[in-house]
Order: C-alpha cells, then structure tokens, then sequence
C-alpha cells in the first residue's frame, strides 16, 4: 500500500499489533483466546469469537466473520481500509506519513458500538425478567379466578375482583413490553430502559 510517495509495510504493521491488542484497546477481554464476538452486538455466546494462537487472525463461529488486524478493525470501526491502516499504527505507535485518522470520530464510533452492545444485554436481561414475570402474573390471575368461581359470594369478592383487574392490566404491559422486546429497534428498546432505568434523587 502506498501514501503518495510513502510505501506503508503492511506485514510489518500487523506485526506490531495483534488482535488481542485491539480488543484491548475497545475494553474488550478474552478468556484464553475466546471472547464473545464484538462485531455483531447480538452475540451471547462467550467463545464465539476465536483468536489465532500467535495473535494475528480472529474467526467468528456465529457471524462468520474472520481476518487480520486491519479486518478486525474496519468491521469493529465500520470504517474503510486505509483509515483502518491509520488506526492500528496510531495504536502500535507506528509513524506512517500521509495518513491521518481521525481520533474523534473513531472514539464516537466506539462509543456508540458499546453503548449499542449493553442495550442488547440489557434487552435479553429484560425479556427473561419480563417472560418470568409474566408466568407468576398469570399464575396469580388463573389462582384469583379460581377463589372467585368457588367463592363468588365471599365478603372478599370485591377485593378479589379489584386485585384480578390490577393483575389483568399488568399482565397486558408485560405482553406489550415483551412485544417491543421481540419486535422492536433500538430506539423502541432504549425507550423501555429508560422508563425502566433508576431514578437519581436530586
């Protein structure tokens, strides 16, 4: 690869930083040479992701997606080859002239790419938590109903039909909320957190 007048020696610079290096420049950590796979955020398999024992190839077992440093790189930063080549110099203190990257946007990329990834955990957490408690709701409604076709003349009947309409809303808001879960984007799924999200006391 050239810049202008300058030839850039690509084997030489992948060299200098391995795989491994740039996951731990994105806070990323492997257990051994497995991670869960950072480019597609919907990963929950912890060993998806496959580093090469010298450190210089990565392979996803889920997306398929596999490569070098510079591969890494662009998929992680969805950004081209030759600001990928900038990045990982910048990274392994190499000096390439005529390349520039620009830092801010990188770090924004990156920013958004972890912010994208906990609110997918976040989402997965929240869909077995929702699915869980729509079971016990539902259990309650099915025991409720029971008390009040046995006992629809008890002195208690009026609480009893009070609490099963209470239940009966909440079990309507756990459907709906795991529907947006299921079916919805980011945007519908960042509206659930935040309505979700603990309050800060002023």
């Amino acid at each position: 690869m050239t810049g202008g007048d300058h030839r850039i020696d690509l084997d030489k610079l992948r060299a200098a930083v391995s795989v491994p290096d740039v996951l731990v420049a994105e806070g990323l950590t492997l257990r051994g040479r497995r991670c869960a796979c950072p480019i597609h955020a919907d990963c929950n398999n912890r060993t998806a992701f496959s580093v090469s024992r010298d450190g210089t190839k990565f392979y996803c077992f889920v997306c398929a997606e596999g490569g070098d440093v510079l591969r890494l790189v662009e998929r992680l930063h969805g950004c081209d080859f030759r600001t990928a080549v900038a990045h990982v110099a910048a990274l392994g203190g190499v000096q390439i002239d005529g390349l520039r990257l620009d830092q801010g946007a990188a770090t924004r990329r990156a920013t958004a790419r972890r912010r994208q990834q906990a609110l997918e955990r976040w989402r997965v957490r929240r869909l077995t938590e929702t699915a869980d408690h729509l079971r016990e709701l539902e259990d309650e409604a099915e025991w409720l109903g029971s008390l009040l076709t046995r006992d629809a003349n008890t002195p208690n009947a009026d609480v009893w039909w009070q609490h099963l309409a209470e239940v009966r809303a909440a079990i309507d808001l756990a459907e709906l909320t795991l529907a947006q879960l299921e079916d919805g984007g980011p945007v519908e799924w960042a509206s659930i957190w935040l309505a979700h999200r603990p309050r800060v006391a002023a």
